[in-house]
């Protein structure tokens, strides 16, 4: 599943498959569905205001997001780097647009191999 949303002027196309999983283990080193499961049970997504508490959880948010770019355009940079092409990033607003692909990514589960 792909999607592409603007931000910040930019055309900027979200992917989701098996691959996402594998690309967030190996820049963060943890487990893409956890981190989708904790996120969407984030207090923070519903406050108006943002305390600088909630900042962790929108770092995590951030590194999902930067998944499903990552899994849509192999040659974007780093997390850190990436950000930096965009003067405004509305984290909560691109979530709400991908979270379809989040869902998409929960689908996926374990590759098994037939025993032979």
């Amino acid at each position: 599943m792909e999607k592409v949303i603007e931000i910040d002027g930019k055309q900027v196309p979200f992917k989701s498959s098996r691959r996402t999983g594998l690309i967030f283990k190996k820049q963060f080193g943890k487990d893409l569905n956890s981190e989708i499961t904790r996120v969407a049970n984030m207090e923070s997504l519903t406050k108006k205001t943002v305390t600088i508490a909630d900042l962790n959880d929108f770092d995590s948010i951030f590194n999902l997001l930067w998944s499903l770019a990552k899994t849509a355009n192999q040659k974007i940079p780093d997390p850190s780097k990436w950000i930096e092409d965009f003067n405004e990033f509305p984290i909560k607003k691109t979530l709400i647009e991908v979270q379809g692909l989040f869902i998409d990514c929960l689908r996926y589960k374990k590759i098994t191999f037939i025993k032979e």
